[in-house]
């Protein structure tokens, strides 16, 4: 063990020396500093640290991957065309030894340039963080980006559809069109009674699907979704009362940008311990009603003019969705109205809402429409468009917060670390045995499969009459790539962290335990044999 740490070690100091890791470095350091002033994204300040966490996370991902592969492959390439191997040789070191210090040098390096990279982003990233901006701006840097949410879809529709499908089938059993509709589908099937009426059975559930999707002009859809956990989620904060209108219950609050960030509007909030509820937000300012009884403890409570007040605003949680209208638009908003409601206690929150066609929204609500014990929520869409619109399960879903963005954004850093271990590995391994330049492209072919496996998969999936001898080839190199190689589109972190979504401790864990552990050591191993049985100089008498 003492030889691979001094070869690790010394690995270290010389990578930190070369050219090519200085040159990375300063490239390194002038995309971190300058994006932050030349990404704008979409123009507000949510698109503007979305762009720069995605670009950010992406160049240093890029740009650590290429430093690794020309460090990995030139620290045992060039010890073997300069002869400083034989340096190495003389001494009581393994072979083995001096291919595992070689990578864990490599990897060191790759955890202090990361480190330091991760550090100046998010210090760059919190800095565009207090960037001044309106509150519907503030509340979505708050709440969707500088937190770790999970998703949850609507429940209990494929339990739904299927019972519509069977409904249908016995309707036409019982009108005697059953065997009709079968031989419609006969040609489909190429004579086969079987698949004829699987095909009948996928068209029906297609259709019944379409129609619970659905919902027609001035006609109201609903769904439950649960497993929402929103038990105990409170933002505490101060204000300052400027106005009071005892008669109207009405007071105007100055409060910082983070506090206003979590109102919501129309949504509950807590001032001097008092019930109240959001009735206007500005961008430093928030006018908060009470009523009657309300009012009285708000003034008993100290809630006056130039007072100062504890606020408590509830957990927020966020509704995405996207509707598609059946037919042409032109470009028309389509205006409806959203409402949740809390299934147990009745509390209910929405929005009357003008939205985009075919564009993601949100609709950020208080998390007291969830039931904390159930963690359950119904909520309904009323279209008052004048088109049929369709709202598909797969882009509609309730996001709630389960963790903190430090948390995340470590998380996220070690999955990039584990990607650049694993291309290190390779570099190794295409070192002990190729020159510089040979090995470098080959660690470099490496990226592209493991950057794109997840669509070769896809690809490769061919019916059985077109797999010939050439593509039952190309399977079989595929399936061995595939076992030898990481998904890093999978295990990248860039599209979490910009939408705020957690990256869980399991998928750290198993990208640990599949990159690092089986796929890094084999192909370490592989180099170990390979190098131990190398030639590394003839003895010519």
């Amino acid at each position: 063990m003492g030889g691979i740490w001094a070869i690790a070690r010394q690995t270290f100091s010389q990578c930190l020396r070369t050219k090519v890791a200085a040159v990375f470095m300063v490239l390194l350091a002038a995309c971190i500093a300058s994006l932050p002033f030349v990404m704008t994204g979409d123009g507000t300040l949510p698109g503007r640290i979305r762009t720069f966490l995605a670009y950010s996370t992406g160049f240093t991902s890029a740009l650590l991957t290429l430093a690794t592969v020309f460090l990995s492959v030139g620290v045992v390439s060039s010890d073997v065309e300069r002869k400083h191997i034989f340096t190495v040789a003389s001494k009581p070191l393994g072979r083995s030894q001096y291919v595992i210090g070689r990578w864990l040098g490599v990897v060191m390096l790759n955890v202090l340039l990361l480190a330091v990279s991760a550090a100046a982003i998010y210090a760059l990233a919190q800095h565009l963080r207090t960037q001044e901006a309106p509150p519907d701006e503030r509340r979505a840097v708050e709440t969707e980006i500088f937190t770790a949410r999970a998703r949850r879809g609507p429940v209990g529709i494929e339990q739904e559809v299927l019972s519509r499908v069977e409904d249908r089938i016995e309707t036409l059993h019982r009108e005697q069109r059953y065997e009709d509709n079968v031989r419609e589908f006969l040609d489909q099937a190429d004579g086969n009674v079987e698949r004829a009426r699987e095909l009948l059975a996928e068209e029906i559930y297609t259709q019944e699907l379409l129609r619970r999707q659905s919902v027609e002009p001035g006609g109201r859809i609903s769904w439950t979704f649960d497993g929402i956990d929103v038990e105990g989620g409170r933002f505490v904060g101060g204000g300052r009362v400027t106005h009071v209108d005892a008669e109207q219950g009405l007071a105007r609050i100055e409060a910082p940008g983070r506090l206003l960030s979590r109102l919501v509007y129309r949504g509950p909030v807590r001032v001097a311990g008092v019930d109240g509820r959001v009735l206007g937000l500005t961008d430093d300012a928030f006018l908060v009603r009470f009523e009657q009884d309300e009012m009285r403890q708000a003034t008993r409570a100290g809630v006056d003019a130039d007072s100062d007040v504890e606020v408590v605003v509830d957990e927020t949680v966020q509704l995405v969705y996207r509707l598609n209208p059946l037919g042409e638009t032109y470009g028309e908003t389509l205006p409806g109205v959203w409402l949740a409601q809390n299934p147990e206690t009745g509390v209910s929150g929405g929005d009357i809402r003008d939205d985009a066609a075919g564009i993601t929204s949100t609709l950020t609500l208080s998390a007291r429409v969830v039931d904390e014990a159930t963690g359950r929520t119904t909520l309904w869409y009323q279209n008052r468009s004048g088109f049929s619109i369709a709202l598909p399960r797969e882009h509609l879903g309730v996001m709630f917060r389960v963790g903190q963005f430090e948390w995340n954004y470590l998380r996220g850093v070690l999955l990039i670390l584990l990607q650049v271990s694993f291309i290190a590995a390779v570099g190794v391994f295409a070192g002990t045995f190729l020159s510089f330049s040979v090995g470098s492209l080959v660690s470099m072919s490496v990226l592209p499969f493991a950057l794109v496996r997840g669509f070769i998969a896809e690809s490769v999936e061919i019916a059985p009459e077109h797999r010939t001898i050439g593509v039952q080839f190309g399977r079989v190199v595929f399936y061995v790539m595939d076992q030898l190689l990481p998904n890093f589109s999978r295990t990248s972190p860039t599209e979490s962290l910009v939408e705020g979504m957690i990256i869980p401790w399991l998928q750290v864990g198993e990208t640990a335990l599949w990159a690092l552990v089986v796929r890094s050591g084999l192909i370490l191993l592989a180099a170990c044999v390979i190098f131990s049985k190398r030639e590394l100089a003839r003895v010519q008498v």
